[in-house]
């Protein structure tokens, strides 16, 4: 796994050729260690090439995750071009004491982790990471974590490319009822202490319809479809890290009511859910009734056809969807008088 900076890597992304001579002379190891390091670069998933006595090129990918060529305002970037999970590998980056903000990228994920134990298509075109968190907040406040992440993946997607996400509780961003992002959130606690939460985020960015499997083309979309044009995944983590720790840093530090002041409404304009009509599926059995608000640590409060206002913590719930900014909630309203 890369982790910032790697001194070779440094040298080679001007693009240019350089002497195994004189990478071994900066980098301050021998010729045949260079070697070696070009090789475990290669194996990485980088294009280098080699020419002789002209010596070793990176050819620079479109669309670079790796250090130096990304990076992400107050992360430490950990890169991989293929993980089992970015979730599994950041969980045990934080049980060996990664730090607050440590990222892991990859290009590839062969068992990607979703939400209740379920499997996450990894396609290629697609941007997977995951962020290590260390909470100071109480962790009912730390709970929130997923509805913020959700919020940081639509306003992101918004200033890259104008494509403007709605986010279905718990934890998908969608955009015409079809699903653009997942977010899972692990963590490991003591007693009463979190000691690191796991935020893992899967963004469709590249994606064109022909890489989705035939199963998932009518559910899942793009950056790339819905837009019309090209957009560059390392555009979209950076613009998503930043407005993530926007709301987190408020999240964490604020009053309880000047946070939710200025959220929830935000929130609320972004919900697929909120004043719709749902269906909820637990194992104790389902009900229908009227999602109606945000409890004070993320739970849906459903209001249920029989008038009692229900917490819903983890359960499948069917929306009835809006599927963009500006239909109003006048449909939802009349159904419910």
């Amino acid at each position: 796994m890369m982790r910032e900076p790697d001194e070779l890597l440094v040298i080679l992304s001007d693009g240019m050729f350089h002497s195994g001579k004189t990478l071994s002379r900066r980098v301050g190891i021998t010729r045949a260690a260079i070697w070696k390091r070009i090789e475990a670069l290669r194996e990485s998933g980088l294009t280098i090439d080699s020419a002789g006595k002209r010596g070793y090129r990176l050819i620079k990918p479109d669309d670079p995750l790796f250090p130096p060529l990304f990076s992400a305002p107050g992360c430490d970037v950990r890169y991989s071009f293929e993980l089992p999970s970015t979730n599994t590998t950041a969980a045990l980056l934080a049980a060996e004491g990664a730090a607050h903000g440590t990222l892991v990228v990859a290009e590839k994920q062969r068992a990607g982790k979703g939400r209740r134990g379920r499997g996450w298509a990894s396609e290629v075109g697609g941007a997977m990471f995951s962020l290590v968190l260390r909470p100071t907040c109480a962790p009912a406040r730390a709970q929130r974590t997923p509805l913020v992440a959700a919020i940081a993946v639509a306003e992101a997607c918004e200033t890259v490319c104008g494509v403007s996400p709605l986010v279905k509780w718990p934890n998908d961003v969608i955009v015409g009822g079809k699903k653009l992002c997942g977010i899972l959130l692990e963590l490991s606690a003591e007693a009463e202490q979190i000691l690191y939460l796991v935020l893992g985020v899967g963004i469709n960015v590249a994606q064109r319809e022909k890489d989705f499997p035939e199963n998932l083309r009518d559910i899942a979309t793009s950056l790339a479809i819905e837009s019309g044009h090209t957009v560059r995944r390392s555009d979209i983590i950076t613009a998503f890290v930043e407005r993530f720790f926007y709301w987190y840093k408020r999240m964490s530090s604020e009053p309880e009511y000047a946070f939710w002041h200025a959220f929830e409404p935000i929130y609320r304009e972004r919900s697929a859910t909120l004043g719709r009509r749902v269906n909820v599926a637990q194992a104790s059995g389902s009900f229908e009734g009227t999602a109606i608000r945000l409890g004070d640590s993320g739970e849906l409060i459903v209001r249920a056809d029989g008038g009692e206002d229900r917490a819903v913590w983890a359960a499948d719930v069917t929306v009835r969807m809006r599927t963009d900014l500006s239909e109003s909630h006048k449909e939802a309203q009349s159904r419910d008088e």
